[in-house]
């Protein structure tokens, strides 16, 4: 297969030609102008010959350009332009047209010229000729419609005549109706004079036929007006029977009523007092109980958060206790396997000289330890003295209320005791003396005292 025949199958243009096809296919052109028409006759004229030239093109003869370029541009353009013109802009069939013609004259020099041409032709003029017959069909359609309104034109035209003009032996319908009028006109004035005649009243007294056409107009109302209210009024009293029933319950054969609305409000009212009384009872047992133990929840959780506050030392104690036994038997041991193997207190003494850097920093760490420890013990047992006294307070002040009948003194003395303990910061206890001090300076303060 020659580099020809390849671009030629590989430009597109084959697919966009069979899409062009269906979309030819799709168009409906039955509701468009003539122009339209013609120019998709046009084009499906020449698609169907060039469909035809191209069962006798060898892609060898093409030039490369067409085949790469001219064919598939305008293959694309008039694709492009057939889909837009499915909306009935005809502008879109002839620029479709002039991208067909460039197809035509790129393909046209080089297809064989043999009995298959004459086969694309007649194919070519199948196909107009099919839509030629549609159109005329269209047309043919189109008459049928011009000779319907012609009709109905002449069926107007004979109503109008028959309505307005008439005829030699035929008035119109106008002149008979304003002859009608003209009738009702003199019957008016008739009827009229009659009326007066009969109706006209006197300058003394009302005409009797007038009065009577009062009294029964004011008749008339009046019982409507009657009829309305007795009907209002038994709209209403039935409503009133029902709601009587309702409220003070059904009629008995013997004259008494039984359910209804009074009956189960007089349960309710009854029910509700008891329960009112009921929970007036709880609420005030409720009331006493929580005035009662107030005073000790607030105690009992201010001696909670101490207790809590206490049980934190614990463990740094415990801790500080293991750090100084551990301190104490590394210097047992060590003395043990590297001091008491000397043989005389001059070769003990160099050996403890020797080995002070070790001694001396675990000396510390069992002195630091300690010192931490008697710390952690002094604030356990500070938080241990609070919770103590808020425990006791409510049982202080109680014993206050019983001895003394409530003297006021006591309890302003109890107060203040119990809030200056309260509110005593226990890391004070920290400053007090508990050997925080670095074991040199100690150590030169003790050497300074015994000089002293």
């Amino acid at each position: 297969m020659s580099n020809y025949i390849q671009a030629f199958e590989g430009s597109g243009f084959l697919g966009q030609w069979q899409k062009i096809s269906e979309i030819l296919d799709a168009i409906d052109a039955s509701q468009s102008d003539t122009d339209f028409k013609e120019n998709l006759l046009r084009f499906r004229k020449a698609y169907k010959f060039i469909d035809g030239l191209m069962q006798n093109i060898d892609p060898d003869y093409l030039p490369m350009e067409d085949i790469v370029t001219t064919l598939p541009t305008n293959a694309q353009h008039c694709l492009s332009n057939l889909t837009n013109a499915q909306s009935g802009n005809q502008q879109y069939l002839v620029n479709a047209n002039q991208h067909l013609d460039a197809i035509l004259t790129a393909i046209k020099p080089y297809a064989f010229y043999d009995k298959r041409i004459k086969t694309s032709l007649r194919a070519a003029i199948k196909t107009y000729a099919s839509e030629m017959d549609k159109h005329l069909e269209n047309v043919a359609n189109t008459q049928a419609i011009y000779d319907e309104a012609k009709n109905q034109k002449e069926y107007i035209e004979t109503y109008f005549n028959e309505l307005f003009e008439g005829d030699a032996t035929t008035a119109s319908i106008r002149s008979e109706i304003t002859t009608l009028k003209e009738q009702a006109e003199i019957q008016v004035e008739e009827i009229a004079r009659f009326h007066t005649r009969l109706f006209e009243e006197d300058s003394d007294e009302e005409a009797l036929l007038t009065a009577i056409e009062t009294a029964r107009e004011t008749a008339t109302a009046d019982s409507a007006d009657i009829q309305n209210t007795l009907d209002g009024i038994k709209k209403k009293v039935n409503k009133l029977e029902q709601f009587y029933t309702k409220t003070f319950g059904k009629e008995n054969d013997d004259g008494s009523r039984h359910g209804g609305y009074e009956k189960k409000l007089s349960d309710l009212f009854r029910d509700l007092e008891e329960y009112k009384t009921e929970q007036e009872s709880k609420h005030n047992k409720l009331f006493e109980k929580i005035e009662s133990l107030l005073p000790g929840a607030t105690n009992a959780g201010l001696a909670k958060s101490y207790e809590e506050r206490k049980q934190t030392y614990k463990t740094p104690i415990w801790i500080w206790n293991v750090i100084f036994f551990i301190c104490v038997f590394l210097m047992v041991w060590f003395s043990y396997t590297h001091i008491t193997s000397a043989t005389d207190w001059g070769a003990i003494l160099k050996r403890i000289i020797h080995y002070a850097p070790i001694y001396i920093p675990v000396i510390w760490l069992a002195i630091y330890a300690t010192k931490r420890r008697s710390e952690s013990r002094a604030l356990e047992e500070e938080y241990a003295h609070k919770e103590a006294l808020a425990k006791s307070y409510s049982s202080y002040k109680k014993q206050i209320e019983e001895i003394s009948q409530g003297d006021p003194e006591l309890m302003v003395k109890l107060l203040s005791k119990t809030i200056d303990t309260i509110s005593e910061n226990p890391s004070e206890v920290l400053n007090r003396k508990h050997g925080d001090e670095a074991m040199i300076i100690s150590f030169l303060k003790q050497l300074q005292k015994k000089s002293e």
